[in-house]
């Protein structure tokens, strides 16, 4: 599916005790179906209220199934959405399985006063920023990408027996990723005497068959079933958040105490900053570090930044202001020179001879950006569609009107900037794609 965006969404009262935090988390879980995201359970009733959404691998199609519940305010936490990743959701029970702790990872929101809200993402994740006067929360769920990854896929059932089961054979996708004697970890659904959950544990592969693409588990503790994930980053799917002490993140958990120093998983309700090496999360041989896709990181142990994915960029917090515009791969400037009101879609610049400066192909600008830099209607961006030699058609009218005064630029990508209103401030750059 496509990528999907909602920009300074103001949210209304939806009824309710918290009607406008409530009326954000509806806007979040339809943008999230508009992205391809299965809505599989709607705990709106339910305390606390909640969203359950599934993407079905990701863009690609070859990630492991994702399920994260979109939880909004209730009596024990006021003024937040959180977002709230599973190993599995069982449909059946309409229960969620080996979750991460939710209580700290949301993002703060006015439960009741109207604020923006702005989405962005695809089937890899969503990012959400809001704002209320000048203050401004971010926060979502994404895959992760790991910059050093070993691990197949379950192509059958585990064997059957009485679990824990030792010397457990079980089929993979590629045996050649493991070393006979090493610790592995193996996570998904399992079933658990007829009813299918799901989990995280750190097993050994004690023998490795790259010809048949067996290997044996010394002891396996649980019957995981084909689609579970075994390697050194099995699973990548994290919520995020900003915080007084950085940008911190949470894989779904349940993880054993097993094993001792590098060795050590974590427990389920232990959170860190995504960027701290020591605590990356999993990291069972401190081989493999995270980072968010498709979102960037930053924490107070550790600040400083990295591109993270082709859509997002971290920034220097003190070079933006809020909601500033970037461009990636210049086109053409100029300015407008008629004005056009929000039932428009098009931009005039007579000066201009676009089929002549752009002529092979004779569509050279479409799919390209433009963006508003300054004078009447600044900050817009738009998608270009088609053109003629003085006019551009956008992908959509304009939200606000634009002048002859308007200065504009045309442009290969288009970002959009905002800093955390956290105790400690950092800032993204996020691709507005249209």
């Amino acid at each position: 599916m496509s990528y999907k965006t909602v920009y300074g969404y103001q949210t209304v009262n939806a009824g309710g005790s918290y009607p406008y935090t409530k009326d954000a988390a509806i806007k979040i879980k339809d943008t999230m179906v508009a992205m391809g995201w299965s809505l599989i359970y709607d705990g709106s009733a339910d305390t606390p209220p909640k969203y359950v959404l599934k993407s079905t691998g990701g863009e690609s199609g070859t990630k492991m199934d994702a399920y994260v519940a979109v939880q909004w305010s209730y009596s024990t936490y006021a003024n937040r959405i959180i977002f709230r990743p599973y190993v599995y959701w069982n449909t059946t029970n309409n229960t969620g399985y080996a979750d991460s702790y939710n209580a700290p990872l949301c993002i703060t929101t006015w439960d009741s006063s109207t604020f923006y809200l702005w989405v962005y993402g695809n089937l890899d994740g969503v990012f959400c920023v809001v704002k209320s006067g000048s203050t401004y929360h971010m926060g979502g769920a994404a895959y992760g990408k790991a910059w050093y990854t070993k691990g197949a896929a379950l192509t059958a059932n585990s064997p059957s027996g009485t679990y824990p089961l030792s010397n457990a054979e079980i089929s993979v996708s590629d045996a050649s990723q493991f070393i006979a004697g090493k610790q592995y970890q193996i996570v998904g659904a399992f079933d658990n005497a007829g009813t299918t959950q799901g989990s995280r544990e750190t097993v050994t592969v004690s023998n490795v068959n790259t010809g048949s693409n067996i290997i044996t588990i010394s002891s396996l503790p649980k019957k995981y079933l084909s689609g579970a994930r075994i390697g050194q980053t099995p699973y990548t799917f994290i919520a995020f958040h900003d915080y007084s002490g950085g940008f911190h993140g949470l894989c779904p958990a349940l993880w054993t105490t097993t094993g001792t120093g590098s060795d050590t998983t974590y427990s389920t309700t232990y959170w860190v900053g995504i960027s701290t090496a020591a605590d990356e999360s999993p990291n069972p041989r401190a081989e493999s570090l995270w980072s968010l896709t498709p979102c960037g990181y930053i924490d107070t142990s550790s600040p400083g930044g990295i591109l993270l994915y082709v859509d997002f960029f971290y920034l220097t917090a003190t070079t933006i202001n809020q909601e500033d515009t970037f461009e990636i791969g210049r086109q053409d400037t100029g300015t407008s020179t008629s004005t056009k009101t929000t039932a428009d879609n098009t931009l005039d610049d007579s000066s201009k001879e676009w089929t002549t400066t752009f002529p092979d192909p004779y569509d050279a600008l479409v799919g390209k950006f433009i963006i508003i830099t300054g004078g009447t209607g600044a900050g817009q961006t738009r998608k270009i569609i088609s053109y003629t030699d003085t006019q551009l058609t956008l992908n959509s009218n304009w939200s606000s009107n634009i002048g002859v005064d308007t200065t504009y630029v045309l442009c290969d990508e288009a970002y959009r900037g905002f800093k955390s209103s956290s105790g400690y401030v950092f800032a993204f750059a996020i691709k507005e794609v249209l």
